[in-house]
């Protein structure tokens, strides 16, 4: 959460956080994203307002990065903000398949190379019609590395998966960097991989409803036996951090369903 205001005299048209990545993490220094910020009134020539970002799941999250917002006018001039620099919270996750399917979904992210051209031959334009042929291998170094990751976590699922779903979705996204032809194919990765990391750490709906109804009926009991301030605290955060991953159960389940979380 941060404030901010701006004046204009044409009207502001829109406000965006550009954020940009320090030379340190190997990031491209031509490359910035912006995040648009909401504004409570359209075309306003003065105005305050808070903004309230969540980020974590923006791909340099954990990276140092610099930050400015930029506003523009209805006459199309664009003004900024000081720049600041920080580290771009990040998502903690303490499963070990949530952590590692977060790793790899960064890892192709973060990856700003693009893919070579496939073969000018007429065997290899009658591979690519069909499917068929290597396109890994002219893939840019981030996706390749993915893949292997994807392959080497999901050997042997007998033994390490209890969850199915998270294997199978683990699988689908090697399927997608295995048969990928260009950049905007892999995209369906990030959402992807994003809801398996929040199945790995806080399980399926049912799980975190039992979980969430457990904490609401210990806190109940505190408060109708009289506990101490200190007890019923930590039955509070007990119960908050219940319903958080109650909503982050539901969110990854969303997503695998293919619906929208906003």
């Amino acid at each position: 959460v941060f404030d901010w205001s701006a004046e204009d005299d044409y009207g502001i048209e829109t406000v965006s956080l550009v954020i940009t990545p320090t030379p340190e993490e190997g990031q491209p220094q031509s490359e910035s994203d912006e995040v648009r910020v909401e504004m409570t009134v359209a075309m306003a020539k003065s105005t305050s307002d808070d903004a309230a970002l969540d980020l974590t799941r923006h791909k340099w999250a954990g990276l140092p990065v610099t930050l400015n917002l930029r506003a523009k006018d209805a006459a199309g001039q664009l003004g900024e903000s000081e720049t600041i620099e920080m580290v771009l919270p990040e998502k903690l996750f303490l499963q070990p398949l949530a952590k590692v399917s977060q790793e790899i979904r960064l890892e192709v992210l973060r990856e700003s190379d693009r893919y070579e051209p496939a073969p000018d031959t007429t065997e290899g334009r009658e591979q690519e019609r069909q499917g068929l042929g290597d396109r890994l291998a002219r893939a840019p170094e981030g996706f390749q590395r993915a893949s292997l990751m994807l392959d080497s976590i999901t050997y042997e699922p007998e033994f390490f998966f209890e969850d199915l779903t998270v294997y199978f979705g683990l699988r689908r996204a090697h399927e997608i960097l295995r048969f990928a032809k260009a950049e905007p194919d892999v995209a369906p990765i990030d959402d992807l991989l994003w809801s398996v990391a929040l199945r790995a750490e806080y399980g399926t709906v049912a799980d975190a409803a039992r979980r969430l109804a457990a904490a609401r009926r210990a806190l109940e009991r505190a408060l109708r036996d009289g506990a101490s301030e200190e007890e019923i605290r930590r039955l509070m955060e007990a119960f908050r951090n219940a319903a958080e991953d109650f909503i982050a159960a539901r969110m990854a389940e969303a997503i695998m369903n293919g619906g929208s979380t906003g």
